[in-house]
């Protein structure tokens, strides 16, 4: 079955709009944690599904951990401007890997996305992908969450 160019255009942007969903987890997550009783499963489970679901935020901590180790921003949280000839403070940094997160966890959904609509070997790539990312990521975020503390 062909598929027209627009039609194909609107699923990649709105597989790029689900890309945005963890923002909505890592709001309820905070949420959740200043609102709930004690136990916070809701907090918890926002922050397992928030985990799960942004394998971006990976790329932004590579971006960040980038400027820190090749000398551009100063990562040192006591420093509130840059110190020792350093460029940018650690906001900066930290902001430069949260829209650079966001920016991948959307491509990444959208490549995804084609890739599972292209049929054949890039869907039996993508699929086994998924299955590695769900095999791995789900024990670690349920482990992580279960130990997070509020």
């Amino acid at each position: 079955m062909q598929v027209r160019a627009t039609r194909q255009l609107v699923e990649l942007i709105l597989a790029a709009i689900l890309g945005l969903v963890p923002l909505l987890f890592d709001w309820s997550n905070g949420y959740f944690a200043a609102v709930e009783p004690s136990p916070k499963p809701l907090a918890r489970v926002s922050f397992a599904l928030n985990r799960i679901s942004f394998p971006g935020s990976f790329v932004g901590d590579l971006a960040v951990s980038s400027l820190g180790a090749y000398g551009v921003a100063d990562l040192d949280w006591q420093h509130e401007h840059p110190s020792r000839g350093r460029r940018m403070g650690w906001r900066t940094a930290s902001s430069i890997g949260d829209w650079t997160s966001i920016a991948s966890n959307a491509a990444l959904y959208a490549g995804a996305w084609f890739m599972w609509r292209s049929g054949g070997r890039r869907r039996r790539v993508a699929l086994v992908l998924f299955a590695l990312w769900l095999i791995v990521m789900v024990p670690l975020s349920v482990f992580a969450s279960a130990w997070t503390v509020y």
